[in-house]
């Protein structure tokens, strides 16, 4: 969907880069020679005022000496950076990462850059900034804001920073300890085993699949890409997640989506104190 356009966008990169008009020219006159295009101060001045919509040539030799996308330097509601999602790790840095976990979320839950910004009360271009990994106001009140907006727990924010060194090993150790085959989980996953042995094996996991992973093993994506599970400082954890994972299998098999009112829930707490009294009279 198109929110802005190529001048918009011009002045944006000018702004955040530091860059003048004939910044631009000089970045765009290698490409110019190389691919055998005219371009002059005129052209780029006509294009950041918005006189003038740059041909597809110009166009591409812009995003090219900008190293931007080129559907997003026309204005669509793309990420700004110029590399595919197999070219990104999780060594990028905190600010890109909570980007991109806005956009996915955004895009899944079917709202548009204009509709999320006014829900969370900013700007369009300041959440256009913060997709792009321009992020420098993302306080506690702004994260909360957006958990609310997208229904999320506040831990899809949370320790991403310094995330485990191999999430595939993670998700090895997490499937062994359900003793759950490849198959299964792929199965889960939809999608074929051998794609989920390369995920086991290091392949970056794109974001829907974090938050499908995280529901087939019970905990949430802050656990899953935050803590070492094959560590024995972490067993505990581990062991603690299987057996809430088994004890709710067991609930849901017994009880099914039952919903209590608040007086069953009432005698339900008052049974389980019951049972822990009982615990203490035979010690």
């Amino acid at each position: 969907m198109l929110v802005s356009n190529t001048s918009e966008r011009l002045q944006y990169l000018m702004n955040i880069r530091k860059l003048k008009q004939i910044d631009i020219l000089n970045k765009c006159l290698p490409l110019c020679d190389k691919y055998n295009v005219k371009m002059g101060r005129n052209h780029i001045s006509q294009y950041v005022s918005g006189k003038v919509k740059p041909n597809q040539d110009k166009l591409s030799i812009l995003a090219m000496a900008l190293d931007v996308n080129e559907a997003w330097l026309m204005g669509y509601d793309v990420p700004m950076s110029n590399y595919d999602d197999n070219k990104k790790n999780i060594t990028n840095s905190f600010a890109e990462k909570v980007g991109q976990r806005i956009q996915y979320l955004r895009q899944k839950r079917g709202l548009s850059i204009e509709e999320l910004a006014k829900k969370t009360g900013i700007t369009t271009q300041q959440l256009i900034d913060m997709e792009n990994g321009v992020n420098h106001n993302f306080d506690t009140k702004l994260m909360l804001k957006f958990c609310e907006v997208l229904n999320v727990d506040k831990s899809y924010f949370v320790d991403i920073s310094e995330p485990v060194d191999d999430i595939g090993e993670n998700i090895k150790a997490l499937r062994e300890a359900q003793n759950l085959t490849m198959t299964e989980v792929a199965n889960e996953l939809h999608i074929d085993v051998d794609e989920y042995r390369q995920l086991e094996e290091g392949k970056v996991i794109p974001y829907d699949l974090l938050d499908k992973l995280s529901n087939i093993f019970n905990i949430n994506v802050s656990m899953l890409i935050g803590i070492d599970f094959r560590t024995r400082d972490n067993e505990n954890k581990l062991n603690t997640a299987m057996r809430v994972l088994q004890r709710s299998k067991r609930w849901h098999e017994v009880v099914g989506e039952t919903v209590f009112s608040d007086e069953e829930m009432e005698e339900l707490m008052e049974f389980a104190k019951y049972l822990i009294s009982k615990r203490k009279d035979c010690k």
